[in-house]
């Protein structure tokens, strides 16, 4: 029999910030209308080691099984938010923090052989179209990272060069036109995973519907989670329900 976990997460006291993990350059905070908010920080094409505006903000704990996100959020236009999950630690390693992060560039997710993860654009209403990717784990070997500093997407400025098409049409797994199409909004964003189908609604409404038959026998069941961007911009979150099935 399954166990169905649901955690509600509370955005109404600043003890509700000790079970998120920031990698980058942002600052965290709740707002007095008891809002999630991220403000990334620096300039983006700055050099490294220096504030670049780029973040990931991670819940510490994985949560496994099929799962569902079901969210409230807002941000700033334009913007580079993604949501990240399904996150899993590779390589016989237990979690993915057992390595640090600290600029939390594009690389060190995208070229990481260590973890595998999802990757969804939202909030996007500046673009006419919103990628769903694979990165990290068998995609890691089409990074160089050594050169990391080389690497970049044309429409992502994370980076200052660009990616190698191969690396854009393997991790790349959908495609589908923007239904954040009106700035600075509050969006109810549900996200599905069960097995390895992944769906996705906007206000309602359905816009994602992918099989991942690369994962078919080995799903990314669960995992690590959060909110990512590459510019440094405001978002807000004021509802994140989480529900799985392990």
């Amino acid at each position: 029999m399954k166990t169905e976990t649901n955690i509600q997460f509370d955005f109404t006291q600043e003890s509700g910030l000790k079970d998120w993990f920031l990698e980058g350059s942002a600052h965290v905070s709740l707002t007095p209308e008891k809002e999630l908010l991220i403000e990334g920080y620096g300039d983006p094409k700055g050099p490294a080691g220096t504030p670049r505006g780029r973040y990931t903000l991670w819940y510490k704990e994985p949560i496994w099984g099929d799962v569902r996100f079901d969210m409230d959020i807002r941000g700033e236009c334009p913007n580079g938010n993604i949501w990240f999950f399904n996150t899993q630690a590779l390589k016989g390693h237990k979690s993915i923090f057992e390595w640090e992060r600290p600029e939390a560039d594009y690389v060190d997710y995208t070229g990481e052989d260590r973890m595998e993860l999802y990757s969804l654009g939202i909030l996007r209403a500046h673009e006419e179209k919103i990628n769903f990717r694979y990165i990290g784990g068998s995609n890691a070997g089409l990074v160089n990272k050594a050169g990391k500093q080389n690497l970049g997407n044309a429409a992502d400025p994370d980076n200052a060069g660009l990616m190698a098409k191969d690396f854009e049409e393997k991790t790349v797994f959908h495609e589908f036109p923007t239904p954040f199409d009106d700035p600075d909004r509050w969006y109810n964003l549900v996200i599905e995973v069960e097995h390895n189908r992944i769906r996705a609604s906007v206000d309602g409404k359905e816009v994602m519907d992918y099989l991942d038959e690369a994962h078919a026998d080995n799903p990314l069941k669960g995992g690590w989670f959060g909110f990512r961007s590459f510019t440094p911009t405001k978002t807000w979150c004021r509802k994140l329900l989480v529900s799985a099935k392990d």
